[in-house]
């Protein structure tokens, strides 16, 4: 199967330079189209997914353990939120947006993957597609989450069970930087003499 748009159409440069993983796909979900980044999650040889469903092309966990059903014929398929807005959008419940939690496969062990998905349909050739953006949220779940950290010494306990510092913790799980400096209380317990009474 060919991809639905020509990669030298302004259109394909244009969603190729998107930081979302751009699909556009059929109203059976097959993919049709898929940009850049969404190689990036898909992984090697991204061109055998044209055709296939979405869960099945991102290698959803319940579309690779169901071996004897397809993808959105499995029971955990009844309540995937992906399937879901792709289908009122093919429908004609105009565009939707929602969060979205999807159990990947990745290097052979199962992983969360968090997203915002927008979903809009669009007629193209007497067919009725879907464009449906995935924004990667996983970072702002991983922050949103309760952090195990130590009451005395503040360091975090990662997924792995280890304990490690704040900022080495941060810099593993986000894009966060850290600067330096002291606050006032700790001035005047460690360098009293360079503390400024308020």
């Amino acid at each position: 199967m060919k991809n639905l748009i020509d990669e030298n159409d302004i259109l394909a440069k244009v969603f190729n330079a998107s930081p979302f993983i751009t699909l556009i796909v059929d109203n059976e979900r097959r993919i049709l189209f898929f940009n850049k980044e969404a190689e990036r999650l898909i992984g090697p040889d991204p061109a055998r997914i044209l055709g296939m469903s979405s869960g099945a092309a991102m290698n959803c966990v319940h579309s690779i353990m169901g071996a004897e059903r397809k993808c959105g014929q499995t029971e955990q398929c009844q309540t995937c939120a992906l399937k879901d807005i792709i289908l009122a959008a093919t429908q004609g419940n105009g565009t939707a947006n929602k969060k979205i939690k999807i159990d990947l496969m990745s290097n052979g062990y199962p992983k969360e993957f968090f997203a915002l998905i927008t979903a809009a349909p669009f007629e193209y050739k007497d067919q009725r597609l879907v464009l449906v953006f995935l924004q990667n949220i996983n970072e702002l779940v991983q922050l949103s989450k309760l952090i195990p950290i130590c009451a005395s010494c503040k360091q975090i306990r990662n997924d792995n069970q280890i304990w490690e510092g704040v900022e080495q913790y941060f810099k593993e799980h986000t894009d966060a930087d850290f600067s330096h400096s002291i606050c006032p209380a700790c001035q005047k317990k460690l360098y009293p003499e360079y503390a400024r009474d308020k």
